[in-house]
């Protein structure tokens, strides 16, 4: 909270949560540039929060009219915009896709089970917490679309550009989203990656990424978790040597 303050980061909100000294903190960022060298510089609001458990830190989306700071995502009215719609869509399609940005470590994939608060597939719905994307309840100008799926060892920088990029891919395709769920979403099927390898595969042969983020940028990351990935392949473990050396 000191380093937010040292910051100058205007706060919404700020409660606390779940687990002891665990604190949530909502801010409102008028102006967001994500990368200089990135296709996804944008002029928006940004809702986001965070938080000291480990586990996991969730991102916030929400646009802005850079005019009139009117809230896209709501009418005046309070209905939810097409754009709303559409930047969910973008995420439900192309979040799984992205998911090495969300979870960069082989261990970063060890929270995506059942009931471990970390959601295991992208469906969406409003108040609910064992979605990907939750959108909280809230006033037109304050709508938003919460993204659950990004972690503590996730890089904020790289986590903010990949879920605007996935949103704004569904701004631009018009990408109709599932249907909101109020249920658990735990009893619905896992449809992201499982394992580090798997995210990494996706994320190399996905080109509407590689042209949003950048064809550069995402051969360079991907090389350097390959390169991670092949040394973790070399170290045996000690499960390995207590369950497997003797007995396989």
């Amino acid at each position: 909270m000191a380093g937010v303050e040292m910051e100058e980061v205007e706060t919404v909100s700020r409660k606390v949560e779940k687990q002891p000294s665990k604190r949530a903190m909502n801010a409102f960022v008028k102006f967001l540039e994500v990368s200089e060298n990135s296709k996804v510089v944008l002029k928006t609001g940004a809702f986001y929060e965070r938080e000291t458990l480990k586990y996991f830190k969730r991102l916030i989306n929400a646009l802005s009219n850079l005019q009139k700071y009117d809230n896209l995502f709501s009418d005046k009215e309070g209905n939810n915009s097409k754009e709303f719609f559409h930047f969910i869509g973008g995420l439900q399609t192309y979040l799984p896709d992205a998911m090495l940005l969300f979870a960069p470590y082989v261990n970063s994939y060890r929270r995506f089970v059942i009931d471990a608060s970390a959601p295991i597939n992208t469906h969406w719905g409003i108040e609910n917490r064992t979605v990907a994307f939750r959108v909280p309840t809230s006033q037109n100008n304050s709508r938003r679309v919460e993204n659950r799926i990004p972690g503590a060892d996730t890089n904020p920088y790289l986590a903010i550009a990949a879920s605007l990029a996935c949103g704004l891919l569904g701004l631009k395709e018009k990408i109709e989203p599932e249907k909101p769920i109020a249920g658990d979403a735990f009893e619905r099927r896992h449809n992201i990656p499982k394992y580090l390898p798997d995210a990494l595969k996706r994320l190399k042969v996905s080109n509407e990424l590689s042209e949003s983020l950048g064809k550069e940028f995402v051969t360079l990351y991907t090389e350097i978790k390959q390169t991670e990935h092949d040394a973790y392949q070399n170290v045996i473990s000690a499960w390995e040597r207590e369950h497997l050396l003797l007995n396989v």
